[in-house]
């Protein structure tokens, strides 16, 4: 302010400096000066009232009226495929022995041997999987063969079941006189029949043949030939069994329901709320839900409402789940006042809804088809709640804060100043109506004053016609400052903003909606009366 006071004066010495008088010659009689200076100049939109965060958005609900509603999404329940199964790594031994046989003579010998190995599967506490048909995605199957005798040898190793393009795997190669072989075998695109043996799931066999040319004249030097098989990180493709009967899934989550920004107090009444709640899922194997727990809780006071879903909350239910590896099924359900009682979430101030979900596989045992797990399937159960902006609210209460520079708002000698008075305009576009009170506070943001002896009613709600503001409500408020409220307002720190609301004739309840283009005006700058003495500069 003391620099565009300066930038007059300096005007009025370049003016008369054109003259043939010195300015000493002029006597100039005190004059008063106007000067304004902006504090607060904010328009606050619909989404500047509303509080959003990354789970929420405002968004158009019916684009033909321009009505808005604000949408919380959450996902509650997610697991995926190594959430209940996944193929171990593992080693598998084999020892064959050959003893010498002291004979006189040069000869070549065949064993023939198998074994059963039973493949490992990694669950999350549940059950012993049975897995019977098992494609795998990568992983290497690693071979090492050590001999211990003292004849050259030829080592074949085969797994009938498990193949390629329906070729099994096999491996053959000659072996020296103690030597250590390896080999490594890419496992994509294997697949294992798992059915063959006695337990009829789980497990391979692996057919092993050794030619050995025993030749007398060499000292023995050991009996055995030794076999390892690991399976190095199989990754699955996609397994075809039966996966128990067990709890796959237990979880809570907690959806945040908050309506308005900087909010204190209040109640509130949206009306028409729904709810959209979906399973999607790619498990091949029947599943049950079980809602555990949903409730809604008061976010300040911490009070409980139990929430009712017809058909959801009630008892366990099965989600559809697809018979073709690869596909996905959806189930939605709908909920709005007449199946449920999701309003209750929106009275009186912001809630948290809270979920707990159970998920149960094969809930009535082995029946039917059997259970598959493909490697990309997974269940996810996601809730979307709609809030119409429609419905009404009283003593809502909410606050505001603006910054001033470090300082004061920058007048250097408050003597000189004669008048000082705030003006406050509103513009305010939305349905609502209410009282408002300003403080100040020093630089430690502590109150010093208040600018109303009384919170004042200046904030006039938009002119409806039919329940649509037409045209936004303008009010303007001068407010003469005394010598103490002149200080305050000179250096304050911040003005803190306090609002008492309610939609109009909301404590009639009353019913508005609120549509894109409302918004509301806040001007709020300070005009000074300055005697200022020429003679003296």
């Amino acid at each position: 302010m003391r620099k565009r006071i300066g930038f007059i004066l300096i005007l009025i010495v370049f003016i008369t400096s054109c003259t043939k008088y010195a300015i000493n010659d002029v006597q100039i009689s005190p004059w008063d000066v106007d000067v304004a200076l902006p504090l607060i100049n904010s328009t606050f939109s619909v989404s500047d009232i509303f509080d959003l965060d990354e789970n929420s958005i405002l968004e158009l609900i019916d684009e033909e009226s321009g009505l808005l509603g604000i949408t919380y999404t959450g996902n509650i329940l997610s697991y995926q495929a190594s959430d209940i199964v996944e193929v171990a790594d593992q080693n598998f031994q084999k020892i064959i022995s050959y003893p010498d046989p002291a004979f006189p003579f040069s000869t070549v010998d065949t064993l023939y041997q198998s074994e059963v190995i039973t493949l490992d599967f990694e669950t999350q506490n549940l059950n012993e999987v049975e897995t019977y048909f098992l494609s795998l995605l990568s992983g290497e199957l690693d071979l090492t063969v050590q001999s211990d005798i003292a004849y050259v040898s030829q080592v074949r190793i085969q797994i009938p079941k498990m193949s390629k393009n329906g070729i099994p795997y096999q491996f053959e190669s000659a072996l020296q006189a103690g030597e250590t072989i390896s080999d490594s075998e890419a496992l994509n695109e294997y697949l294992m029949d798992l059915t063959q043996e006695d337990l009829g799931y789980n497990q391979l066999k692996v057919n092993y043949r050794i030619i050995i040319n025993y030749n007398p004249n060499l000292p023995a030097t050991g009996d055995d030939i030794s076999f390892n098989l690991h399976f190095n990180e199989p990754k699955m493709n996609y397994a075809v069994g039966y996966f128990g009967s067990n709890t796959i899934a237990n979880t809570i989550d907690t959806i945040k329901i908050a309506l308005f920004n900087n909010t204190i107090q209040g109640h509130f009444q949206f009306i028409d709320p729904y709810m959209h709640l979906d399973f999607n899922n790619s498990f091949g194997f029947p599943t049950e839900i079980n809602v555990t727990e949903f409730k809604s809780v008061h976010q300040i006071t911490g009070i409980e409402t139990p929430l009712f879903l017809e058909g959801i909350t009630e008892a366990p239910f099965e989600i559809s789940f697809p018979v073709q590896i690869g596909d996905s099924t959806l189930d939605q359900y709908y909920f709005d006042n007449s199946n449920s009682n999701i309003q209750t979430i929106l009275n009186d101030g912001d809630k948290y809804i809270i979920w707990g979900i159970e998920a149960i596989s094969n809930p009535n045992g082995q029946e039917g088809p059997f259970n598959f797990i493909d490697h990309k399937s997974k269940m996810e159960a996601t809730t979307r709640v709609t809030i119409p902006l429609k419905g009404y609210a009283w003593d809502w209460v909410f606050t505001d804060t603006t910054h001033v520079d470090s300082g004061g708002i920058g007048v250097e000698n408050p003597e000189e100043i004669n008048d000082l008075t705030l003006r406050l305009i509103i513009d305010n576009g939305f349905p609502a109506e209410g009282v408002l009170q300003i403080y100040t506070t020093d630089s430690l943001f502590q109150i010093t004053d208040s600018l109303f002896d009384g919170p004042s009613q200046i904030l006039e709600s938009g002119i409806l016609i039919n329940g649509i503001v037409s045209e936004a409500s303008k009010t303007i408020t001068d407010i003469a400052l005394t010598d103490d409220k002149r200080e305050h307002v000179l250096n304050a720190g911040s003005f803190i903003t306090l609002v008492k609301m309610q939609t109009t004739n909301g404590s009639e309840q009353e019913v508005i909606q609120i549509y894109s283009d409302y918004s509301i005006g806040l001007i709020m700058g300070v005009r000074a009366t300055i005697k200022i003495d020429p003679n003296s500069l």
